[in-house]
């Protein structure tokens, strides 16, 4: 489950891109992702909330080797 700013385009059923930096010390510019845990994703439920502050999103996701 992952939460992020409120986007109206993600829906239950999509598949999404999640890009994870790697947990190792890099030295400035643009971390290299994860290749184990960035990729594609399955949405399989959200929640949205919306208040003062703005939309924010908590999405349960599924990640399938074969998306």
């Amino acid at each position: 489950e992952i939460n992020i700013y409120g986007n109206n385009v993600i829906d239950i059923g999509q598949i999404v891109n999640i890009e994870i930096p790697q947990q190792k010390p890099h030295s400035g510019g643009t971390p290299e992702l994860d290749k184990v845990w960035s990729g594609a994703y399955y949405v399989v439920s959200k929640h949205d909330a919306i208040d003062k502050s703005g939309h924010t999103m908590a999405l349960r996701l599924a990640k399938d080797s074969l998306i």
